[in-house]
Formats: C-alpha cells, structure tokens, sequence
C-alpha cells in the first residue's frame, strides 16, 4: 500500500512539472513573438501624444496602460488556447496555479512601470500613483475571476471528452476489438514482414534523415524552431530577473530565485550586500543553466522524434546560445551600472567586467553540447 501511494505521488509531481514546463515553454514562445508588438505600440502611443503636444499627461499613462492590459489578455488567451488544442491530455485544473502565477507576474511588472512613467511625464505624485495602481489592481483581480471561470468552462468540456472517449473504447472492446486484435496478432506472429525485419537490423544511424546546411545562411530547417527556444530563454532570464531590478526602489519590487526564496528589499539603496545578491553565482547562473540544458534537449528529442540525425540542429543550437550568454550578462552590466549611477547621482560609473562570468558559462555550454551530442546522436532514431 505504501508503495502504491508512493507511486500516485510521483504521478502527481511529474504531471504537476509537464504542466509547469509546456505553460513556461508557452509563455516564452508568446513573449517571444508578441513582446516586440507590445513594444512597438508603446512607441506609437508616445509618439502620438508627443506629435499633440500631450506627453506630460495623465491620458498617455492611462493610454500605455491599457496597452500592457491588451497584451497580458492576449496571453491569456493564447495560453488557454494552446493548451486545450495541442495539450488536450493535461488537466485544466492543474494547470490553472500556473497559468495564475504568469499572469498575475504581468501585472506585478505593470505595476513596476507606474512610477517609471509617472517620473517621464513630471507627474509623480502619491494621489496619481496610488490612483493608477488601485486600477491595476482592481483590472489584475476581474483577469483573475475571468481566468478561474475560462479554466472551469475548459475543466468540463475536458471531462466531458474523456468520458465520451471511455464510452466509444467500450463499445469497441466489447464489439469487433477484441477480434480484430487476436487476428492482427496471430498474422504477424506467424508471417512476420520481411521487409520491417530487414529494415530492423539496419543500424539506427543509416536509418535516419539528413538535414543539409544551407549554404548560404549557414542554417538548416530547424533554425528557426531552435531560435525560438533561445529567444524565450533570453527574453525570460532579462524581463524576469535583470530588468525588474531597475525599480528596486519602488515598493513592488521582488524577484524570485531559482531556489523559490523570494528577494525583495524596499527602501534599501543598491550597493554592498544588495549588490552582491545581483551578482551572486545562484542567482542567474542556474536559471541560465537549466535552460542551457533544456534547449539542447528539446532540439535533440524533436531530431529524435522526427528520425533526424541530430548533430547539426544540436550544434546550431549551441551557437545560439553561446549569443544569449554574452547578451545575459551584458544585459547584467548594463542595469548595474545604472543602479550605481543613480545611487551616486554621477554619470563616472565604469561598466563591471563580464568577461570571467562569460567564459565559465561558455565552459559550462560546450561540456553540456559534448553530453547532448553523445546522448542524441548515437541513439537519435531509437524513439
């Protein structure tokens, strides 16, 4: 009986991960495509309001706003979306306390960008503050009720195709199946085809597709599928855990590490200790290093899958990411120097040297691309 239990619960945690993994990967891809978008349109808003003459106004704040609502709705859709097309063997009710977890983190960051604005427009004042993130909170908390009622609505037409697909397996049981299939059975049993047979003892390696390299771009087929990846990567670890800390000062600031253990430390100045957090080796390095891993794998399963030698994708893949480590920790050296800018209140402030932190992160990427081309490529076509 313990065994048992033991067992449902390790069912549990890894169907609890699967839903964490796909919603993550979901996010990124979303994030990926439609961040630009968002971008984009913020820059026309403030260009409009600039061309009138209304830059320093309560209306473009209110206007940029409801632009950030747009996009955090999308994404909501497209996650409840995608899950219940492509996922449709996950349960909405497990998935639901992560799809919460994104989409309240959006408006946390939203909430982030209120002074930052508010201070653009010379318009900071607790009365305007306070009113803008009473209406950030109030539109987060109807996201939250329509989220919860979207995940209900899902949760019954999901059991509603489960147990219609139980019922029409039945009846196929009870009925011609359990025929059919001692037939199937008997027939390959007794004349097994020569041609699978013969096929079978080939060796996994000759039986696998080639993808060529383009010569001109240098890319196979695959690139874009496995740049995707990357960008996701890149665009998690800097709006996630390096941009936030930009507001450090603002009451809302908190980040989270990768052990769980929340940072968050308002009314401290950035320097020192605080300073030291930033930079520690447990902060960015495993988020970059699961990803690191969770790239390499995902290209080298979808190659094997797909009966792909997975050499050449794997290596592209590597490349890739060897261009997002630079990025990461550029990106690093940028918001610190910006913090001890505005600490000091002097533009003298020397941007950190990376260079250490780079090349230990490139020695962790090349030990980890041997280990994903020995592990992909010599079983790549054995699903």
């Amino acid at each position: 009986m313990c065994q048992i239990v033991k067992g449902r619960a390790r069912m549990v945690f890894f169907k609890e991960r699967k839903c964490k993994e796909i919603i993550a990967r979901l996010n990124r891809v979303f994030q990926s495509n439609q961040g630009n978008q968002l971008i984009q349109k913020i820059g026309a808003i403030d260009q409009d309001f600039i061309n009138r003459g209304l830059f320093n106004s309560t209306a473009r704040i209110a206007e940029l706003v409801h632009a950030h609502y747009d996009y955090i709705s999308s994404l909501k859709n497209f996650l409840l979306e995608s899950i219940e097309r492509d996922y449709s063997h996950l349960s909405p009710m497990k998935c639901k306390p992560h799809l919460r977890i994104i989409i309240e983190r959006e408006y946390i960051i939203l909430d982030g960008k209120l002074p930052g604005w508010l201070h653009e427009s010379q318009l900071y004042d607790e009365g305007i503050r306070v009113s803008f993130e009473r209406g950030v909170q109030n539109k987060k908390e109807e996201a939250m009720v329509d989220l919860d009622d979207n995940c209900s609505l899902w949760d019954k037409r999901w059991r509603l195709k489960k147990k219609q697909k139980r019922i029409e397996f039945s009846k196929w049981l009870i009925g011609p199946g359990i025929g059919f299939v001692i037939i199937v059975w008997l027939f390959r049993v007794c004349f097994p085809p020569e041609e699978q047979s013969a096929e079978a003892t080939k060796p996994v390696q000759d039986r696998l597709k080639v993808l060529s390299v383009d010569p001109n771009t240098g890319k196979t087929v695959l690139f874009v599928r496995t740049r995707e990846r990357v960008d996701g990567l890149r665009e998690f670890i800097i709006k996630e855990k390096i941009d936030p800390w930009l507001f450090l000062w603002h009451r809302s600031f908190k980040v989270t590490k990768f052990d769980g253990s929340i940072i968050e430390y308002p009314n401290l100045e950035y320097g020192g200790s605080l300073r030291a957090i930033f930079w520690g080796q447990d902060y960015i390095d495993p988020f970059l290093k699961e990803g690191i891993q969770q790239v390499l794998d995902e290209t080298g399963k979808e190659c094997r899958v797909n009966q792909i030698r997975a050499e050449e994708p794997v290596k592209e893949a590597g490349a890739l990411l060897a261009g997002i480590i630079r990025n990461i920790y550029d990106r690093m050296a940028e918001v610190d120097s910006k913090l001890l800018k505005k600490r000091e209140g002097s533009e003298k402030v020397s941007k950190k040297n990376v260079e250490d932190r780079i090349r230990t992160m490139d020695k962790y990427l090349r030990e980890q691309l041997q280990a994903a081309l020995e592990l992909y490529s010599g079983s790549a076509g054995e699903v």
